[in-house]
């Protein structure tokens, strides 16, 4: 089930007479919705400046299109908000069936 479609899937059974019994079923396997959306900033350097990665973060869906809490979101990078230079911050989640789903943004730190 890896792939989105309809399956038809027969179960057979044969008593020990000889007699036959079977069913056919379709199983629809969907696509996953999963997402997670961020956005590039540009933030100013200083003593003062404070950076935190739920303030790139706009959201996300789970396989069913439910939107997710940022607590779930795995976040790889980091920002330094008093150092000038360009940072990449790439947040991830997978959803329960396996499916990951990842955005990488750009904060710019300007002096």
């Amino acid at each position: 089930p890896q792939v989105a479609g309809d399956y038809q899937v027969t179960y057979s059974y044969t008593d020990a007479y000889g007699n036959t019994a079977s069913k056919t079923v379709t199983v629809h396997v969907v696509a996953s919705q999963v997402s997670v959306d961020g956005h590039d900033s540009t933030i100013i350097a200083g003593p003062n400046s404070k950076w935190s990665a739920s303030d790139n973060f706009d959201g996300g869906t789970d396989a069913d299109g439910n939107p997710i809490d940022f607590k779930d979101v795995t976040v790889s990078g980091t920002v330094n908000p008093q150092v000038a230079g360009d940072y990449q911050v790439t947040y991830s989640y997978t959803d329960a069936y396996g499916n990951t789903a990842s955005k990488t943004v750009t904060v710019h730190v300007v002096a």
